[in-house]
C-alpha cells in the first residue's frame, strides 16, 4: 500500500516538472516577452479615468505666488498711442481643481482604449465612462498576453489613420487623449490602471485691464504663418505631426469691460483660441486689440497689434496662458534735466522728479510730499481777522471760482501778495511753513543726490493753488466735475491718480485714509471763522473733499508744484 503511494506521487512530479518546462520554454515570444494564455483586459482589470485640466501637471503657482508674479513668463512696456501705454504679462492659468462636474462630463460619448506594444498596435475596444470608470461596450474583447503595453485612451472627438489618431481644428477644443503605461500578469486579479484624459491642445487668450471702462471692446486673431488645421498624434511614439495647415484670421468674440471688479479694475477678455500641436506661437500668433470704436480713459480710442509674444513660451499640449494688457493712461514726466517723457524711459541715475498735471500750463507736480512727508501749519499763529494773499474767495458767493485760482506760484514767491507787500512766504519758514516747504523742495531733491540741469535749473516750487490742485484731480484721476456745494465729496480714479506716482517709484500722492494737503488758496468764511486756508482731503472709496481749514490749527501734508517753462 505504501509502495502504490508513493509511485503515484513520484508520477505526479514529473508531470508537474515536465509542465513547468514546457511553460518556461515553449511560451517565448520573437520579442522576449513571455506569453502564454491570453487575458481580456477589458474585463478583468479596472480602468480608472480621471480629467486633467489644462497646466493641472504644471507647478503654476497659488494665486499668493501669483500675486509676487513668480508665475509671470514675459513682461513688457509698449506704447499703444499717444495716450496710452500697456504693460504686456504672459502668465500661465492657474488650473481648476477637478469638482464632480469635471468628472461627469467624461461620461458622455463613446471612448476607445487601443493597447499598443512598444509601437505596434495589439488591439482596441470600445465603451463609456461612468463614475470615472471606463465600461466597455459590446462583445469585442481586448485581449491580450502577459507583458507590458502601452494603453491609450481617446474620446469620440478624435479620428484614426491606421496606427495613428487624428484632430482637426474643428475638435481642438474639445477632443480628449489619455496615455498609461501597464504591465499584463497571467492571472490579473483586482488589478487597476489609471488613464488621465488631457486636452490634445493649447490654448491662449488676451485679457484687456484699465482702470476706467473699456468700451466696445474688440478683439481679432491671424497668424502670420501657416498653422496646422488638423494633426497626427503617433501614440508609439507620443509625438505630434502637422498634416494640413493654413493661415488663420478671424474676429473674436469678446466680454466684459464695463463693470469694476472687487480690485476697481475693468476687465475685458477675448475667447480661447485653440492651437493644434506643433505650434510655436512667438512666430505665428498675433491679436489685432481694439478697433474704432474701442475706447477707455474718457473716450481714449487704440487699436494696436499685439504682436510682443515671448520666443520661449512653451506651447504643449493640455497648456493654457493669458496675455494680460494693462492699460495705463500715458503720464508724462519732468525729469531732473527738464526733458518730458513717459514711464518707459525711466533708466538708472536719470530719474523724473515730477508728474505732468498740465502741458498747455506747464505745470508739474512732484512726485513726493515736501518735509519728508511731514505735517506743516499754513500760518504759524491766530490770525483770522485778516487775509494773507491779496485775492480771496468768499464761501457761498464765489467759491466756484477758486477752482479756477491758477495763483500758487503768485501766493508763494511774489511779494504783493496782500499780507505786508514785503514778505514773500516761499522764503518764510517761520511764519508759513507750508509756502516755505513748497518753496524749498528743491533742497530736498539735492539732499537725495538729484541735480537739477537745463531749463528748470532754477526754476522754483510753489504751494499749489485750489486751481492747480484741481489740474491735477481732473488730469491725473478723472475726477467728476467740482460744481456741487462746498463741503461735498468728488469721486475720482483714486487708483489712476496714484499710479501716476507709483510705477516710477514714487510713493502714492493718497496713501491713507484723511491723507490730506493744503492749497495756498484764501477764503473767508463766516465771521467766527474769518479767513481760512484752502484744504483737499481723501475721504476713502475713491472720494476727495475740498474743505478749508483755520490756518494755524491745523497741520496739513505739502505737495509742490512747479512751472517747468
Amino acid at each position: 500500500m505504501k509502495r502504490q503511494i508513493f509511485l503515484k506521487a513520484s508520477l505526479l512530479l514529473v508531470a508537474g516538472m515536465l509542465a513547468a518546462c514546457s511553460s518556461n520554454d515553449d511560451n517565448i515570444e520573437d520579442d522576449g516577452t513571455k506569453g502564454g494564455k491570453k487575458v481580456d483586459v477589458a474585463k478583468t482589470v479596472e480602468f480608472n479615468v480621471e480629467f486633467a485640466d489644462y497646466n493641472s501637471d504644471k507647478e503654476v503657482p497659488s494665486r499668493a505666488a501669483c500675486d509676487q508674479a513668480n508665475d509671470t513668463l514675459y513682461k513688457k512696456l509698449v506704447k499703444v498711442s499717444d495716450k496710452i501705454l500697456a504693460e504686456v504679462t504672459v502668465k500661465r492659468d492657474a488650473p481648476n481643481t477637478m469638482p464632480l462636474a469635471k468628472t461627469r462630463a467624461l461620461e458622455d460619448g463613446i471612448y476607445t482604449m487601443i493597447a499598443y506594444q512598444g509601437t505596434t498596435y495589439k488591439g482596441e475596444t470600445t465603451g463609456t465612462i461612468s463614475s470615472g470608470v471606463f465600461h466597455y461596450l459590446g462583445n469585442k474583447a481586448l485581449d491580450l498576453e502577459p507583458g507590458t503595453y502601452t494603453f491609450v485612451l481617446c474620446n469620440d472627438k478624435v479620428g484614426r489613420n491606421g496606427n495613428d489618431i487624428t484632430v482637426t481644428a474643428a475638435n481642438a477644443a474639445t477632443a480628449l487623449i489619455g496615455r498609461t503605461t501597464y504591465t499584463v500578469p497571467p492571472t490579473p486579479a483586482h488589478q487597476k490602471v489609471t488613464f488621465t484624459m488631457k486636452h490634445v491642445c493649447a490654448r491662449i487668450r488676451y485679457k484687456l485691464t484699465s482702470y476706467m471702462p473699456i468700451l466696445k471692446p474688440a478683439m481679432s486673431y491671424d497668424t502670420s504663418k501657416p498653422i496646422p488645421t488638423s494633426s497626427v498624434y503617433h501614440p508609439g511614439t507620443d509625438t505630434w505631426t502637422a498634416t494640413t495647415t493654413a493661415m488663420e484670421e478671424h474676429p473674436l468674440t469678446c466680454s466684459g469691460g464695463t463693470k469694476a471688479d472687487d480690485n476697481d479694475f475693468y476687465n475685458a477678455y477675448c475667447d480661447y483660441v485653440y492651437l493644434l500641436m506643433p505650434t510655436v506661437a512667438s512666430n505665428k500668433i498675433s491679436f489685432d486689440l481694439g478697433d474704432e470704436n474701442t475706447t477707455t480713459y474718457n473716450g481714449q480710442k487704440f487699436r494696436f497689434p499685439a504682436k510682443w509674444l515671448p520666443a520661449s513660451l512653451p506651447l504643449t499640449p493640455n497648456s493654457s496662458y493669458t496675455f494680460t494688457f494693462k492699460l495705463f493712461y500715458r503720464f508724462l514726466y519732468l525729469y531732473q534735466d527738464g526733458n518730458i517723457l513717459d514711464a518707459s524711459y525711466v533708466m538708472p541715475n536719470y530719474k523724473p522728479i515730477a508728474v505732468i498735471v498740465s502741458q498747455s500750463k506747464h505745470l508739474a507736480v512732484a512726485l513726493e510730499k515736501a518735509n519728508n512727508g511731514q505735517r506743516v501749519q499754513w500760518y504759524h499763529t491766530d490770525n483770522h481777522v485778516n487775509n494773507m494773499n491779496n485775492v480771496y474767495y468768499v464761501l457761498n458767493v464765489n467759491l466756484g471760482s477758486s477752482y479756477g485760482d491758477m495763483l500758487g506760484y503768485h501766493y508763494t514767491w511774489e511779494v504783493n501778495t496782500g499780507f505786508d507787500n514785503t514778505t514773500r512766504k516761499g522764503d518764510n519758514q517761520t511764519e508759513f511753513p507750508a509756502f516755505y516747504y513748497a518753496g524749498h523742495y528743491g533742497d530736498e531733491l539735492a539732499a537725495k543726490h538729484i541735480t537739477v540741469t537745463g531749463p528748470i535749473a532754477g526754476k522754483k516750487w510753489h504751494l499749489p493753488s485750489n486751481g492747480e490742485f484741481a489740474l491735477l484731480y481732473y488730469n491725473l484721476g478723472f475726477g467728476e466735475p467740482l460744481n456741487k456745494m462746498y463741503l461735498s465729496t468728488y469721486r475720482w480714479h483714486e487708483k489712476l491718480a496714484n499710479l501716476a506716482f507709483t510705477q516710477v517709484g514714487a510713493n502714492p500722492i493718497f496713501a491713507d485714509w484723511k491723507d490730506d494737503y493744503w492749497t495756498s488758496t484764501e477764503m473767508r468764511t463766516y465771521a467766527v471763522q474769518g479767513y481760512c486756508a484752502g484744504h483737499v482731503i481723501h475721504e476713502g472709496n475713491w472720494q476727495l473733499r475740498w474743505t478749508w481749514y483755520p490756518k494755524h490749527e491745523t497741520q496739513c501734508r505739502v505737495r509742490p508744484f512747479i512751472y517747468y517753462k
